[in-house]
């Protein structure tokens, strides 16, 4: 019998892409045979003098058996190693070893509206790597729900990368983070394509009282100096943070100039941007309930004057406004996109008719995190201006809005 430890769920599911090696390592093959996966004591006992696969995440001792001579145990994953990358793809090692998610956004930064000065950089950014220079970072800070992850997936879908959801937290709890990190690079180097590795919500990883974390911190810093000092243009990191006090106060060399491109700090839209993006949202939502609606009822949502609806929901939720300028519009882009999907439902579905009703109870339906978060959202934005020193510089963050 075959006993075959893993904590990969995939293999629960299918066992041919390991008969090779596993052939070429012990002698033995096991396509073709009957896997038992999670396997209880009666199992076992009942397949004593069977040919057959076992598959489960612990070792046969756990249920009461000792290695006996009656199995043939195997730890999956040590057969994800150099010699096999090739074998396996270096993509399926990540994601079966590591957990990583990598995939190929379907957007680009024809899906993005408002945040202007970001693509604009993002756009001479890709005409640098086309003359040899690499990117090297880009560093994300702000409100949540202004598309900090979303223009991410729109850079790699611009610039033809996939995206690496990298994971820190994870890596940190492996046995050895740094080798951990280490090795993620070097497979994404040599796969030969190119990628955005996303570091989303970064700060949650400065924990100075966690050695795995501060290991796997340290080793990232030495590969973000690499990247830019060896001019590797393959990766590109794009670090996403809602607060930054703990990076300031633990690691304020983490954001020092030249580790990362640009900083930039993402505020609640302009009311401008705000445009661009009802703008945006009402087209896609348009083309999404397209075949539910009648002519009729396309005309009365085309003919919605965009500044009428601002200015109504800014009227309407003038008392939860945290922030003292009237060029800042209420809700984040994805409240923004929430709400035109309540008007397009409160108007097909529920048939309120009426615009201002319509507007209006839209509008109510969502509660703005200026409100909800009033105490961290100011928080946030004060941290503009109590941050000076050498080290670490807010004013080095280019504000979006």
């Amino acid at each position: 019998m075959i006993w075959i430890v893993t904590h990969n769920n995939s293999l629960y599911k299918d066992l041919t892409h390991l008969s090779k090696k596993f052939y070429e390592k012990t002698g033995k093959k096991i396509a073709g045979k009957k896997p038992i996966y999670m396997p209880e004591k009666k199992d076992v006992i009942a397949n004593v003098l069977n040919d057959v696969v076992f598959i489960a995440p612990y070792y046969p001792e756990k249920i009461g058996f000792d290695n006996y001579g009656f199995f043939s145990v195997v730890d999956f994953d040590d057969f994800i190693t150099d010699e096999n990358i090739e074998y396996l793809g270096e993509e399926q090692v990540l994601k079966e070893r590591l957990g990583l998610r990598i995939y190929k956004p379907k957007v680009a930064f024809k899906n993005m509206a408002g945040a202007k000065k970001l693509i604009n950089d993002a756009q001479m950014f890709r005409k640098m790597e086309q003359m040899g220079q690499t990117i090297g970072g880009i560093f994300l800070f702000g409100v949540p729900g202004t598309g900090k992850s979303f223009f991410a997936e729109c850079f790699a879908g611009e610039t033809g990368r996939k995206v690496v959801d990298l994971d820190l937290s994870y890596i940190s709890y492996t046995d050895n983070p740094s080798k951990t990190l280490l090795k993620v690079f070097e497979i994404l180097l040599e796969s030969g394509d190119k990628f955005v590795l996303l570091l989303d919500e970064i700060e949650k990883v400065f924990d100075t009282n966690n050695y795995r974390s501060m290991q796997v911190l340290g080793r990232l810093l030495t590969l973000l100096n690499d990247i830019v000092k060896e001019n590797i243009q393959e990766l590109v990191f794009i670090a996403t943070a809602n607060n930054i006090t703990k990076i300031r106060d633990n690691n304020p060399e983490f954001l020092r100039k030249g580790r990362f491109r640009k900083l930039y700090f993402l505020n609640f839209p302009s009311m401008q941007s705000a445009k661009e993006m009802f703008s945006l949202y009402f087209s896609m939502n348009i083309r999404k309930f397209e075949k539910y609606m009648s002519i009729l009822q396309v005309s009365f949502i085309k003919n919605i004057k965009i500044e009428n609806l601002i200015r109504k929901i800014d009227v309407l939720l003038q008392e939860y406004k945290v922030i003292n300028d009237n060029d800042k519009f209420i809700y984040t882009p994805a409240e923004i996109n929430v709400f035109t999907e309540e008007l397009f439902i409160n108007y097909l579905i529920n048939k309120i008719t009426d615009l201002d009703d319509l507007i209006s109870i839209s509008a109510k339906e969502i509660t703005p995190i200026q409100f909800s978060a009033r105490d961290s959202i100011q928080k946030m934005l004060s941290q503009n201006n109590i941050y000076s020193d050498s080290a670490f510089d807010i004013k080095a963050f280019t504000e979006i809005s």
